[in-house]
């Protein structure tokens, strides 16, 4: 058989020159390949011929690593794999930019889908894969993956002839020993199992069979899926958890069958629930009242459409406050129930509105997206509202708290830290501000004058216990009312003309977010001092994200 004929494994970067540039000083010894003695890979088309070296040479931080098995017998290529390294440092600070250029170039969609499934706009592991109660899976991904390379690994296929002879295995393990000498281990591999398909269309089951197939490849090469996503990952780190993980206790998707069709009277109010333009909010809460049965243990009230949603998931999916409220009046556990996500209500109304926060996809175009982070407002009042019902919060009517006032902005914003001055400046934002206000006031007497009363403003309430400690915003506003107290040098009033204070404010936040960790250059937390006080300081939604804090600060945009 051809597959007992001896075969050479070898993994080569498709750029030689690219991957220099990319090596850390003196690691590559000068005029050779990264590697010496391996011969610099070329791909082969279907037709046999051989391609360009490299099909992103614009794209400096992204570079090809190619496995390739050939029959020592005849050089003939029976195996290949495709993987792309992203030098993450290089683009983090724009991270979702730059993973969707190669699929601008309809060159590639998997690295817009890498980016967008599992990281947010820096390159860091999407929380809901750590702290989700059920979403992190096996619980053995976390924040490391925030740092690091990562590996690609998009096209495997090894000849019908030569399969069942770990030569696959071999193709990932060379290429994985190539990217391990290549970033000194800095780097996490990523993989989404497929099976490529070359006959035409397939059952639903010979193709969710061949997909249990491929799982079951990757887990034995080391992969082990990323919470409940459709992404495995490879650490290098023999002593990291997921290779103390057997491959039959990581993470599948649930098999259970389907929930059987709604009855019709549940059907007819999830047709109601998301009608939002025929049915009003109110007269959903009437319909809802008199079609539900008064014992709130009749199967009706658990009803769940096809995605496991219950009409409270359904309620709040489609931001229907009063009808939430009134489901939740009736059966306070609906809260606590879960779709086929694994999300509860509230979960699936938050990561619906988070994903609206970030981006918005193209029309015509499932594969691209629109990246609107920078432009985030605040959520839809009938959102806010809803968020409130799941919370037991009423916002309604004149006699509100200043507790529910303050959380109705938090839930405006997307804190999840429960600390943002204004819904929308978290606690590590305001002291990167403060810092960089600080930092910009030390150059001279008139800088001092005109970036001191930032300062003061954003020092406002750090000496007085938490419990009664009043927190300004630096809006333009307050910031002008804090310039008489500002370091007790004189503020002369051009300085508090609008134009001027708003083009100071821009030049406190711009500073702010060029030292910052992941949208900067990291000169912040360089400094132990800084870093520690950052530590320390609760973790948000809201960090990091200084062009909305310039606009609600009514600077303007960055």
């Amino acid at each position: 058989m051809a597959s007992q004929q001896p075969v050479t494994v070898t993994a080569s970067h498709v750029s030689a020159a690219k991957a220099r540039r990319n090596d850390p000083p003196l690691s590559v010894p000068a005029g050779s390949d990264d590697r010496p003695g391996q011969e610099l890979a070329t791909r082969h088309s279907s037709s046999g011929s051989t391609e360009s070296d490299d099909d992103y040479p614009q794209l400096p931080w992204l570079e090809q690593v190619y496995g390739s098995a050939k029959a020592d017998s005849d050089k003939k290529e029976v195996g290949y794999l495709d993987s792309k390294l992203i030098r993450r440092s290089q683009i983090q600070a724009d991270f979702w930019v730059y993973m969707d250029k190669p699929n601008s170039e309809a060159k590639t969609s998997e690295t817009t889908k890498l980016a967008f499934d599992l990281f947010d706009r820096y390159g860091r592991l999407l929380r809901e894969h750590i702290q989700h109660p059920v979403n992190n899976s096996s619980g053995v991904w976390g924040t490391e993956l925030d740092r690091g390379d990562l590996l690609l690994v998009e096209n495997i296929r090894v000849e019908p002839a030569w399969r069942r002879s770990g030569l696959g295995r071999r193709l990932v393990e060379a290429v994985l020993a190539k990217t391990q000498a290549k970033t000194a281990g800095r780097f996490f591999a990523l993989a989404r199992p497929s099976w490529l398909i070359s006959n035409g269309a397939q059952t639903h089951d010979k193709a969710k069979q061949q997909a249990l197939v491929a799982e079951r490849f990757w887990r034995s090469a080391g992969f082990r899926r990323v919470g409940t996503s459709s992404w495995f990952a490879y650490a290098p780190d023999a002593g990291h958890a997921s290779h103390h993980l057997p491959p039959w206790q990581d993470h599948n998707p649930s098999t259970a069958p389907a929930p059987a069709p709604s009855p019709p009277p549940a059907a007819m109010l999830f047709h109601h629930i998301a009608d939002e333009a025929n049915t009003p909010d109110q007269t959903l809460a009437t319909i809802l009242q008199q079609t539900l049965p008064a014992n709130p243990g009749h199967p009706l009230w658990t009803a769940t459409d096809a995605d496991g949603n219950t009409l409270l998931h359904s309620a709040a999916r489609f931001t229907r406050p009063q009808a939430a409220r009134y489901l939740l009046s009736r059966k306070p556990n609906l809260a606590h129930s879960r779709n086929a996500r694994d999300h509860t209500p509230a979960q699936a109304l938050t990561r619906r509105l988070d994903l609206a926060r970030t981006r918005q996809q193209q029309h015509g175009n499932g594969n691209r997206y629109t990246i609107v982070s920078d432009t985030f407002r605040g959520f839809p009042p009938a959102a806010v509202d809803t968020l409130a019902a799941l919370e037991g919060l009423n916002l309604n009517g004149g006699g509100i708290s200043g507790y529910a006032r303050a959380r109705q902005q938090q839930l405006t914003f997307g804190c999840t830290c429960r600390c943002c001055a204004g819904g929308f400046l978290s606690p590590r934002t305001r002291y990167a501000l403060r810092r960089a206000a600080q930092s910009l006031g030390s150059v001279s007497p008139e800088a001092r004058a005109r970036y001191g009363m930032f300062a003061v403003c954003l020092l406002a309430g750090d000496e007085q216990p938490p419990a009664v400690a009043v927190v300004v915003v630096p809006t333009v506003g307050n910031v002008g009312q804090c310039a008489g107290i500002a370091g007790g040098i004189p503020v002369p009033p051009v300085l508090l003309d609008l134009p001027v204070l708003m083009s100071s404010g821009r030049r406190v936040v711009r500073a702010a977010r060029d030292a910052d960790e992941w949208a900067g250059d990291g000169s912040l937390v360089a400094l132990p001092e800084c870093r520690a006080r950052l530590a320390a300081l609760r973790e948000c939604r809201n960090d990091h994200e200084f062009a909305v804090v310039s606009a609600l600060c009514g600077y303007g945009p960055l």
